[in-house]
Order: C-alpha cells, then sequence, then structure tokens
C-alpha cells in the first residue's frame, strides 16, 4: 500500500500543463491537486507527493461492502496479473483504507517537463483501462453483483 502525503504547493510542471490546456488555476484543490476527466470514462487525480513531484492516481474499485473472502480472493488474482505486467507498467496496485477502494498509482519522476507529463498521462490512461478491462473481466468469478469500477 503507498500512501502519499499532500504537499499544498502548487507544481511548476503542473501550472504549466494546466496553462497549456486552457485550465484556471482556480481547478487546483486545496491540497494542490487537479482531478482530470480523460476520454470520457476514466478521472486521473494529479496528486503533488512532496519534493516537487506529482503522483497520478485512480479508482479501479469499490471494496467497501464486499464479502472479505471473495474481496481477498479477487485482489489475490489481480496482484497475480500485477506481478505479471510488472515489467510492462510502471504504474501499481494499492487500496486506499480510507475510502475503501482499489487504486492504480504512478509516481512520476523529478524534473518532468509537461510534454513527459502528457506521455506518463497518456501510458497511465492506457494502464487505467487495461485494468478497468481486468476487474470487469475477474468480477464476475467472484461476485454475484456488479461491482463499481472506475
Amino acid at each position: 500500500m503507498t500512501v502519499f502525503p499532500r504537499d499544498p504547493q502548487p507544481i511548476p510542471v503542473l501550472k504549466a500543463y494546466m496553462e497549456r490546456h486552457g485550465m484556471a488555476l482556480s481547478a487546483l484543490r486545496p491540497d494542490g491537486s487537479l482531478k482530470l476527466q480523460v476520454d470520457t470514462q476514466y478521472r486521473v487525480e494529479l496528486r503533488p507527493v512532496g519534493a516537487g513531484q506529482l503522483a497520478m492516481v485512480s479508482a479501479l474499485v469499490r471494496l467497501s461492502g464486499l464479502p472479505a473472502a471473495s474481496r481477498d480472493a479477487f485482489l489475490a488474482r489481480l496482484l497475480w496479473v500485477s506481478a505479471g505486467l510488472v515489467r510492462e507498467h510502471v504504474c501499481g496496485l494499492a487500496i486506499d483504507p480510507s475510502r475503501q477502494r482499489l487504486e492504480l498509482q504512478q509516481r512520476l519522476p523529478h524534473r518532468l517537463d509537461v510534454r513527459g507529463l502528457e506521455d506518463a498521462l497518456a501510458d497511465f490512461v492506457n494502464a487505467l483501462a487495461m485494468w478497468c478491462w481486468v476487474c470487469r473481466q475477474e468480477a464476475p468469478r467472484w461476485f454475484d453483483v456488479p461491482l463499481e469500477i472506475g
């Protein structure tokens, strides 16, 4: 589990990204994060994590209220899939215990420019789309009710 600390200071590359895409700085949340809607279906949060770095975070599956045994087996299966993809994707799965959800997270490197942020965001959204698909494929094996995915 990775819990990123909050940093309320605006990150220069995030401000530059917002300017490039015509976003007002007022779109930044009080903690300095920015929530994006990508391809009309994927929500990604660009979150300051201290020392001038950003992380990308997106909810995959709401876990609260799911039967513990099925939930744990489902998560074990997803971790098994994740282990097979570790060389292809720099993002990873994590559980946000306060929100009771499975997330996809990626910490971005220092000294990232706007183009690097755009490229990283595109790669992250591609990985997010794949993980949403995996969750939809796996969920019926473990649960009788549809899951809230994405």
